[in-house]
């Protein structure tokens, strides 16, 4: 599948991945920590997915508070002193996105992305990536490869 970005550049989409943001979250209420915590291990599902050694570019979610329940402890949703509560979007994005190369010199280029958003289903995914890849410059997410 290819796109075209704002600045007129093709690029290719490799391979997609979208899983729900807290699939597995069997209990508990999500929180500050567990988003950071989650943040970080797309970055490792991505590698292990796809290999390692090529830049990833992640755009940051946008967050929602939470209103934890009223209690000390509901059912072990939220605990008091716990970090904040907030939610990230449903679904979480991985794309391997190739191009030509930024400088003369290199074969190419291209960048492992990761986002997140609350819809999935009425996009194609070259339309998801086209939403996720605005305002974003090619030059500054991706990276040149020397085949």
């Amino acid at each position: 599948m290819r796109v075209n970005l704002s600045d007129n550049r093709t690029v290719t989409i490799d391979s997609f991945y979208v899983t729900r943001t807290y699939g597995g979250l069997l209990q508990g209420m999500p929180t500050r920590d567990l988003n950071t915590t989650l943040i970080e291990s797309a970055k490792k599902k991505l590698e292990k997915l796809w290999g390692t050694g090529r830049k990833i570019h992640v755009l940051n979610p946008t967050v929602k508070p939470v209103q934890p329940p009223p209690g000390p402890d509901i059912g072990g949703f939220y605990r008091p002193g716990a970090s904040e509560p907030e939610m990230l979007p449903k679904f979480q994005c991985h794309a391997w996105l190739d191009s030509a190369s930024i400088s003369k010199e290199a074969d190419g280029s291209h960048v492992f992305l990761i986002w997140w958003t609350d819809e999935v289903e009425a996009f194609s995914v070259p339309g998801l990536v086209l939403e996720a890849f605005r305002g974003v410059k090619w030059e500054d997410a991706a990276e040149d490869y020397e085949a």
